[in-house]
Parts: C-alpha cells; sequence; structure tokens
C-alpha cells in the first residue's frame, strides 16, 4: 500500500549503477502510520506521507538526464505540489478462512515527465538570411507583430527558440 518516496538522482546517477538497489538515495518524506484493532477480526490500517518528488541533477553537470541545451521547468514547486500528501486507508476482515481486505490510496506520481513545452523566450527569426527576412516579415504582416518583432511571439509559444547553437545529431 505504500508508495515509495522520489528519488534523488543527483547521488543515484553519481555513486550507482542503475540496476542496483537505490533506498538510500530515496529523499526523506515525512509520515505517519496508524493501525487500529476494530474487532477481533477487523483491522483499519492509515498511511499518510507528504509529496516528495524525483529530484533531477542540474544542468551542465556530467550526470543531468536531459541534455543542457534544454530547460527543464520544475513544475512540481510551480504548483505547490511539496504541500501536498500521499495517503491510503486499508480495511482487513477475516471470515473463518476467507480474508477479505479493500484498500484505497490517494498518490502523486513522484517520477514526473520530460515533454516539450513553450520556450517563452520571444526572439525573432536573424534577418541576416533570406528565410529568416521572408519569415519575419510573413509573421508581422499577418499576425500584427509590431516591427521588429518578426516571428518571435509565434516562437515563444512552441518548444524551439532561435539560437546559433542546437543538437548535432537526431541522437541528442
Amino acid at each position: 500500500m505504500d508508495v515509495a518516496n522520489g528519488l534523488d538522482l543527483r547521488r543515484h546517477l553519481f555513486m550507482d549503477r542503475a540496476i542496483e538497489e537505490y533506498a538510500d538515495e530515496r529523499g526523506a518524506s515525512p509520515g505517519l502510520r496508524v493501525t487500529w484493532q476494530a474487532l477481533d477480526n477487523m483491522v483499519a490500517d492509515f498511511y499518510a506521507t507528504q509529496f516528495v518528488p524525483t529530484i533531477i541533477p542540474n544542468a551542465n553537470t556530467a550526470y543531468n538526464i536531459v541534455d543542457s541545451r534544454f530547460i527543464t521547468h520544475d513544475n512540481y514547486y510551480d504548483q505547490g505540489l511539496e504541500k501536498e500528501f500521499n495517503y491510503g486507508v486499508r480495511l482487513k476482515a477475516e471470515f473463518g478462512t476467507f480474508n477479505l481486505q479493500a484498500m484505497v490510496t490517494s498518490r502523486y506520481n513522484h517520477l514526473g515527465q520530460v515533454h516539450w513545452a513553450a520556450s517563452g523566450i520571444n526572439k525573432p527569426l536573424p534577418n541576416s538570411n533570406y528565410l529568416g527576412f521572408v519569415f519575419n516579415t510573413y509573421c508581422e504582416a499577418t499576425q500584427g507583430y509590431a516591427p521588429g518583432q518578426g516571428c518571435g511571439p509565434l516562437l515563444a509559444g512552441t518548444a524551439f527558440e532561435v539560437a546559433p547553437g542546437g543538437l548535432g545529431s537526431a541522437e541528442e
């Protein structure tokens, strides 16, 4: 019935191989467990633990999961989820040779997810090449953007950013 705490991948990726046990790299999660013997043949079990998300390594380190040219947004803390709790209730009853159990849990996913999101970077395409100039002119004419903004506001709503760097291969 319990939910494992979030994993601190900063230590796990540095000290262990991925296939080894990593219980000692779990984030601390304060909790409470209560068991009540309601009757001789009936038990009620309850637990509540503070939600602790998995912590990923910082960008520009040798152990980062997502390439450092990408920006990761930690939405757990943006949404205030560090103040939430995982909890569950289990009822167990024995009837002669039969056991009956019922349980319900509510938990937040501590693993998180990595997905493309809006970059939020409002930067026009470079006018130094023909294609950039044409697209910037088109965006300003059709979208009503102010002169000089080009396609910047449009690109800010996508996962793409105008930058001189980038990825060098499909694997990256």
